[in-house]
C-alpha cells in the first residue's frame, strides 16, 4: 500500500506541473489523462489486489521514463 500511495503521489504531482499554456496545451491535456488513467489504475489495484493494473502502471511509467531520458539526452547535445 506504501508504495502505491507514493506512486499516486508522484503522479498527482507531474499534473500538478503540466504546463497548459502556448502550444504544448494539447500534451498537456494527453499527459494529463494518461496521469490521471494512471492513479485510477492504482487505486483499482489497491482496492481489488489486481498486480495487473499495477503491471499496466509500471509499463507506463517505464515508458515515459524512457522518453524523458531521450529528450534530456536530446536537450544536452543542443
Amino acid at each position: 500500500v506504501y508504495w502505491i500511495n507514493r506512486t499516486i503521489g508522484i503522479f498527482s504531482e507531474l499534473i500538478s506541473s503540466l504546463d497548459y499554456g502556448g502550444e504544448q496545451k494539447q500534451l498537456a491535456e494527453y499527459l494529463n489523462g494518461l496521469y490521471t488513467y494512471q492513479i485510477k489504475l492504482l487505486t483499482e489495484a489497491n482496492l481489488e489486489c489486481d498486480a495487473d493494473k499495477l503491471d499496466i502502471v509500471m509499463k507506463v511509467a517505464h515508458g515515459l521514463l524512457e522518453a524523458w531520458r531521450e529528450e534530456t539526452a536530446n536537450a544536452n547535445n543542443f
